[in-house]
């Protein structure tokens, strides 16, 4: 290793894992001493980190507290070190960090929250694609609906949370007092998704998640009908299906109508 690549390893080093190889490298004078040198690094990497985080989960810093979020953070900094070159990411594996710790073990609405505002997260930054307009549908001869498929954009993401974090989130976004936590007896459906170049979630109902859940894992039209059955008679579920099918054309959740022509053949 070069002096130079050997130099960057030991600066690295104290700055990940506080291992003091460089110190040896380091003076102090009067100005400044040797620990105030090097810690003004250690302490504005590990101060830049905490910003992002901030930046990612003010509801999780609402729920928490500025403490104890703090505290997290610097545990979480220890635990799980930036290996990535676009700070965007680091706050990844903060969701599972949490649920496993003691200030989340034991508080679902802290771990939920960290999953929702991660998942914003991922829903803003993922790829641009196309979305299916009106007129695509429209498009579709008769024929072709049954056996219709739909692929959905990557910027639309499905979770489920027990607590009410997504209103505690919007609220925070609005800029207005967050409602208490407050735990259900089930889970809740929950959607995300960007639209143009804002991010939004919702609670979706129990028809419209198993229909979107059916799509989603290759349901063609006709099977996400049947999947509807369950809440709907079976002479109305053609129409709530295209209902939710506008629906989400016009939140730009479908990036492709995959169209698989269904025929006498395939029937029998």
């Amino acid at each position: 290793m070069s002096g130079l690549a050997q130099l960057q390893h030991d600066f690295s080093a104290y700055l990940l894992r506080d291992d003091a190889s460089i110190c040896s490298l380091i003076v102090g004078d009067r100005t400044a001493a040797l620990e105030q040198r090097v810690n003004v690094y250690r302490d504005g990497y590990r101060l830049r980190l905490i910003e992002v985080l901030t930046g990612d989960f003010p509801g999780l810093l609402h729920l928490l507290g500025a403490a104890d979020f703090d505290a997290l953070c610097r545990d979480y900094i220890d635990a799980h070190p930036s290996t990535h070159f676009n700070i965007r990411w680091f706050g990844g594996r903060l969701p599972d960090f949490l649920s496993g710790s003691p200030r989340g073990s034991q508080r679902p609405a802290v771990v939920e929250m960290a999953v929702l505002e991660w998942t914003l997260t991922l829903a803003f930054d993922a790829v641009d694609e196309v979305s299916v307009t009106m007129a695509d549908a429209a498009a579709l001869t008769a024929e072709q609906w049954p056996g219709m498929k739909l692929r959905m954009a990557a910027a639309v993401l499905r979770r489920q949370f027990v607590a009410n974090v997504g209103a505690i989130r919007r609220a925070i976004d609005r800029e207005e007092t967050p409602p208490a936590v407050e735990t259900f007896d089930a889970h809740r459906q929950w959607v995300v998704w960007r639209l143009d170049r804002g991010v939004y979630q919702r609670q979706m109902d129990a028809d419209e998640a198993a229909a979107f859940d059916g799509a989603a894992a290759g349901a063609s039209f006709a099977e996400i009908c049947a999947i509807l059955c369950e809440w709907h008679a079976e002479e109305h579920v053609a129409i709530q299906a295209a209902g939710f099918l506008k629906l989400w054309i016009e939140q730009q959740w479908i990036a492709e109508l995959i169209v698989d022509l269904i025929t006498d053949h395939d029937a029998r």
